[in-house]
């Protein structure tokens, strides 16, 4: 509610912080007057509830005052009776004396007040009024302070792929329909980026979660996100550098990460870490949950697979085949790995006569064996272990 006697007020004082609410931030106000400024932005358009507490030392002789009101032990005065001058702690008015822009509402015993706060998109500034500040001291039993309280950060779970080499293609049509299936099965929001894309992709994912808009990932915004990244190719290089930016707290692209954020899954399908390309990754770090990489080590050209139909599971009366001159000569290899599980298939010897059987397209299903696949149609073969993971 509104104190009748001050209609000046902008804000609601006494106001009960909801259940929901957690508690973003504590700032102690010094007695000297001194200007402080929250650590964290306040989101614009965003809800809060402020609560100041404790008490400081107006005279010499130690009587008290609060947030709102002076000498608490006797009179608690709401202003200075010679000057006028609004005692208590103030919200984003350092220029002003006379009058504060809050009123914290009536007197409490406990000295504790609550008033709501919409966001600007900025830090708040907090300051103490008073007609004279040498004779004031800080109350070290229990000093002045405010306490920033909203909703938690929204939940987000987000699965970023990485192409291979390009978009087009067999083997990066089927790494984007692995992305779309666990997406859809896993309720997360599906990004997809090309190979040379990482920092594009970081600049997307940072602003994303972001939630207070300040360049700066705190670590109840990290708490929030549940990663899972996957890459094919070249793209497979890419997911697991992605991964390592995000290893510790540091720049990236622009914005402070205050904590390593966690990836619960990296998936890699055929990195092309050690072929004629020039690209290479050190792979992931121990932010990485859980790491799947499928590869394959042949140069087979051709990788046929065997079709049926949709329906009746007959034979189709002919086959696919999928391969040319240049992904005869890439192969996927093992990376080095920190993260805390590792499962890395080659696929060609570890499930040579494991096979895979799925859709192909709406009307014809395939099935080939882990020892005929090639660079083309691993993202195919691997299409229904790699969701698995990712869902």
């Amino acid at each position: 509610m509104f104190d009748a006697l001050e209609p000046r007020v902008r804000f609601a004082s006494g106001v009960p912080i909801p259940a929901n609410y957690v508690l973003r931030e504590t700032i102690n106000v010094p007695s000297t007057g001194k200007v402080v400024t929250s650590h964290r932005t306040l989101k614009n358009g965003g809800t809060y509830v402020l609560r100041a507490s404790g008490t400081w030392k107006i005279t010499r002789v130690g009587e008290l005052s609060d947030a709102e009101y002076g000498y608490v032990d006797k009179t608690k005065l709401d202003k200075a009776p010679k000057t006028g001058i609004d005692y208590g702690i103030d919200v984003d008015n350092p220029k002003a004396r006379t009058q504060k822009a809050v009123n914290w509402g009536p007197f409490t015993a406990t000295h504790t007040y609550t008033t709501d706060f919409t966001g600007k998109g900025d830090k708040i500034d907090l300051n103490l009024h008073d007609d004279q500040y040498k004779d004031n001291a800080d109350n070290a039993s229990n000093p002045l302070k405010v306490e920033v309280w909203s909703p938690p950060v929204p939940k987000q779970d987000l699965l970023i792929a990485f192409y291979g080499a390009g978009t087009g293609g067999f083997g990066n049509e089927w790494l984007s329909n692995i992305a779309d299936a666990a997406g859809a099965a896993g309720n997360h929001t599906v990004m997809k980026y090309g190979s040379e894309s990482k920092g594009a992709a970081e600049k997307a994912f940072l602003k994303k979660i972001d939630d207070d808009g300040d360049k700066e990932i705190e670590k109840d915004e990290i708490d929030a996100v549940t990663l899972r990244l996957l890459g094919y190719s070249l793209g497979g290089l890419s997911a697991p550098d992605f991964s390592r930016d995000f290893a510790k707290a540091g720049t990236v692209a622009g914005y402070k990460i205050d904590a390593p954020i966690p990836v619960e899954v990296l998936v890699t399908i055929d990195p092309e870490n050690g072929s004629a390309l020039p690209r290479r990754t050190s792979g992931p770090l121990s932010n990485v949950e859980r790491f799947v990489n499928y590869y394959h080590d042949t140069t087979r050209r051709d990788s046929t697979v065997r079709l049926f139909d949709h329906i009746t599971h007959a034979p189709a009366g002919y086959d696919n085949t999928y391969g040319n001159w240049f992904s005869e000569g890439l192969r996927g290899f093992a990376l080095r790995s920190s993260a805390k599980d590792n499962d890395q298939i080659k696929v060609n010897t570890d499930w040579a006569n494991v096979e895979a059987d799925h859709f192909l397209n709406a009307t014809l299903d395939g099935k080939l064996l882990g020892k005929d696949v090639n660079h083309d149609t691993m993202p195919w073969y691997s299409y229904s272990f790699a969701m698995q993971e990712l869902k």
